[in-house]
């Protein structure tokens, strides 16, 4: 089963698993919209009810998804761990997260404060938006137990965990490269899981559903879960193994748990599964993921997620909390329309002039502060 003893594969891209951000965003957005009237609006999809109240769970599925891809990217490179390069990735990795989430932060400080001197009802002058949180959210440290409750642009407490995740995962990398079995990878990985759904359990949660301190154990298993998926995909991509079908099976289990009470916490397994075969590139839906459409979903995936909730807040604000029953046709379709269309035009635009151009100027300024250093052989 195992090719331990061949050299590495030489780093390359991974579209299908840009894709997989896609449906990831979707689902937690999808799962935020219900509290929007979804079901008002769509009585049809009642019997979907139980994968909605899961959605959740795409943030599980970004935390395994980071680390298979930073292993992917980074693995080599923190072979023998140095401070330049060190302080290199961690510019990289704030350029990736930071300038998106301290714009939608400045966005919102005005409509907070304007609701807070009355200028208009609504949610914004609420608990929520203490300024002692928003400091802490400005330093990226409201799922450190730090803010008095989910607070500002909520979502953002998974990047506040991904952050956390940032900073300790060059210190596993030597470990990491010496896993060179896909068994023990594998065994490896399902134990992350376990470890993460044991201590949730053991520090009080009752699901993965959480949003404060507990959020640094989910990131930190389900990361280290994806590191090792990486590794044994690295080991086995010579094996024979029928990745496509390995794929669907796995998302088959992430859409049926769901319906037999199972889809929390045991998703996440799958979650592992199917990132592990869809990195060979193989199956059907390994090349749905890659097209052109599923990879530019996936590109503004990030800028969707962190956009939504405040675009979610606008509107109910601007045109009502809850789809009114008495609407039909042409009503009901603009607000259809409407929610499901504003979060990615906001997406679209905040991508193209806020997430990119800052990546690119960071990267560039760490070019020219702290120059690369020569590579390290690979193993």
């Amino acid at each position: 089963m195992t090719q331990g003893d061949a050299p590495p594969t030489p780093r390359r891209d991974l579209p299908a698993l840009t894709g997989v951000r896609a449906l990831a965003a979707l689902w937690v957005l999808v799962f935020h919209a219900q509290w929007f009237g979804l079901w008002e609006a769509f009585p049809s999809l009642r019997p979907l009810e139980p994968l909605v109240r899961v959605g959740y769970l795409g943030v599980d599925l970004f935390f395994v998804l980071s680390g298979f891809i930073l292993t992917h990217t980074y693995a080599d490179e923190f072979r023998a761990l140095s401070g330049r390069g060190y302080l290199r990735y961690l510019a990289a990795r704030l350029a990736r997260i930071y300038p998106v989430h301290l714009f939608v932060l400045a966005v919102m400080v005005p409509w907070v404060a304007a609701a807070r001197l009355g200028w208009f009802s609504g949610p914004w002058a609420g608990d929520r938006f203490r300024i002692p949180d928003l400091a802490v959210h400005v330093g990226l440290l409201q799922s450190w137990g730090l803010a008095s409750r989910p607070a500002w642009n909520v979502p953002s407490w998974s990047i506040s965990a991904e952050w956390f995740a940032y900073l300790w995962f060059p210190l596993t990398c030597a470990a990491l490269l010496k896993v060179r079995s896909g068994s023990v990878a594998i065994v490896g990985s399902a134990t992350a899981v376990a470890a993460t759904i044991g201590g949730v359990r053991l520090l009080g949660g009752q699901s993965l559903s959480v949003d404060d301190a507990l959020g640094l154990v989910r990131v930190s298993g389900e990361f280290l879960a994806g590191a090792l998926a990486c590794r044994a995909a690295i080991a086995l991509r010579n094996a024979s193994v029928p990745w496509g079908a390995v794929a669907l099976a796995a998302t088959g289990a992430v859409i049926g748990l769901p319906f037999v009470g199972l889809g929390d916490p045991w998703a996440v397994f799958a979650f592992v599964a199917l990132i592990l075969a869809l990195s060979n590139g193989r199956g059907v839906l390994a090349q749905v993921l890659a097209t052109r459409p599923a990879v530019f979903a996936g590109r503004i995936s990030y800028s969707m997620y962190m956009v939504h909730a405040p675009v979610f807040g606008i509107l109910a604000w601007a045109v009502g909390r809850h789809v009114d029953p008495a609407w039909s046709g042409a009503w009901l379709w603009c607000w259809i329309a409407l929610y499901a269309a504003a979060p990615v035009v906001v997406a679209i635009a905040v991508w193209r002039w806020i997430e990119e151009p800052s990546r690119v100027a960071i990267r560039r300024w760490t070019d020219r502060r702290l120059p690369a250093e020569p590579r390290q052989p690979t193993e």
